[in-house]
């Protein structure tokens, strides 16, 4: 594993939009240094889709949740806060696909990529 430099971390989309009403700024920038901290910690896939979904998901997602804890939420409601931001952020993106899952063939259509 090589050394990153703070340069060469990608910043996860997540972290870097402004639709995050609920979170405060304090937070968020707590978050995005803890983020960047488990990003130097992890051995990041070659498969681009799960690299994308370690960048975008899963260490936003767990750098946030640690940063509740330490603010002294308990693991229930940390958990269920990054779970409404989580829904808030994908809620686009699963109305989105719900509806093209209707369409006739679409998964057929799908795996055919």
């Amino acid at each position: 594993m090589t050394v990153r430099e703070e340069k060469d971390i990608p910043i996860s989309k997540i972290l870097n939009t402004d639709a995050l009403p609920m979170v405060s700024s304090g937070s968020m920038s707590k978050t995005l240094e803890r983020y960047k901290k488990l990003y130097i910690q992890q051995t990041v896939p070659e498969n681009k889709v799960l690299q994308r979904h370690l960048l975008d998901y899963i260490l936003p997602g767990l750098a946030y949740y640690q940063i509740l804890l330490e603010d002294g939420l308990s693991k229930e409601e940390a958990s269920e806060q990054v779970e409404s931001i989580f829904r808030f952020l994908t809620e686009k993106r699963r109305k989105f696909l719900q509806s093209i899952g209707r369409l006739p063939l679409f998964y057929t259509l799908l795996r055919m990529r």
